[in-house]
């Protein structure tokens, strides 16, 4: 007997959240704010509040988060960072992180 497992069904999880979504999508389309702007300071508000902090930045990429991250711990020049080698998308290296780190090899 041969079972296909499908190993994620997005459709199945989205459509309860169809409208939901439509909405929303809506709304940024009417007003044109597709990069940060209200519904990106509602967002960080919530979230910090679920997280129960006082902030919380909303970020482009992981790459960003992951350079933010570096700067808020003091990361600078001369000092090593050590990554995974594997990655699917962008650069997690910190000799791309603008940190002037240097990436141990």
């Amino acid at each position: 007997m041969h079972i296909r497992v499908p190993f994620l069904d997005l459709n199945a999880h989205h459509a309860p959240l169809r409208e939901e979504f439509d909405r929303a999508i809506g709304e940024v389309i009417d007003t044109g704010a597709f990069a940060g702007g209200p519904f990106v300071e509602k967002f960080e508000n919530e979230f910090a509040a679920f997280c129960r902090c006082d902030h919380a930045i909303g970020l482009g990429s992981g790459t960003e988060a992951l350079w933010l991250s570096l700067l808020a711990c003091g990361v600078g020049a001369g000092d090593e960072v050590i990554t995974g080698a594997e990655h699917v998308y962008g650069h997690g290296r910190s000799d791309h992180l603008l940190c002037s780190s240097a990436g141990v090899r």
